[in-house]
């Protein structure tokens, strides 16, 4: 998603150029993608037997992939080498998942499993903070709708799950 956007592009919010499909499809789209390309190595690295040197190869590789998506991340400028970064995460996440580094111990926490139900609330949230910043707070500064957009998307993230948590009781009957 961000590729297409990173030149101000105006990709996703001009549905009139791009027809019917609007910027939602295309994130989905780049998102399943992103998730076919991580299984894919993931599946490749499995099936590779390293010794614990290999092991700590690896291990330099995906904090160095990491290391790098984040360091253009947070940069002022760089747009290009941004969307460069951005293709190789999906290498970085296969690494991980792959279970062949080190790192992947820091996923398999008893806790991490509350995850996974909280980042999809976030994921369908994010856009409303986004929205909210872009429209309310325009003429701040790019800190400022950053902090705010993570305080609305995190708001509306908690109220989703209040709300299909309760809807979960009225449809089970145990609320009355």
């Amino acid at each position: 998603g961000y590729m297409c956007q990173a030149n101000d592009y105006n990709f996703f919010d001009n549905a009139t150029q791009y027809g019917f499909f609007e910027g939602a499809i295309y994130r989905a789209m780049s998102g399943l993608c992103f998730g076919i390309c991580a299984y894919t190595i993931c599946e490749k690295i499995k099936r590779i037997n390293p010794n614990k040197n290999m092991r700590c190869l690896f291990t330099v590789w995906e904090v160095l992939l990491y290391g790098l998506f984040f360091l253009e991340l947070f940069k002022p400028s760089g747009e290009q080498a941004m969307m460069g970064a951005s293709l190789l995460l999906p290498i970085a996440v296969g690494m991980t998942f792959s279970g062949k580094c080190f790192t992947q111990r820091l996923f398999r926490f008893k806790w991490m499993k509350y995850c996974a139900p909280l980042s999809l609330y976030l994921y369908l949230n994010h856009r409303v903070g986004i929205r909210i910043c872009e429209f309310y707070f325009k003429d701040c500064g790019m800190l400022f709708n950053l902090k705010m957009a993570a305080i609305c998307t995190i708001a509306f993230s908690l109220l989703n799950y209040v709300i299909v948590y309760f809807g979960k009781l009225l449809l089970t009957k145990k609320l009355k």
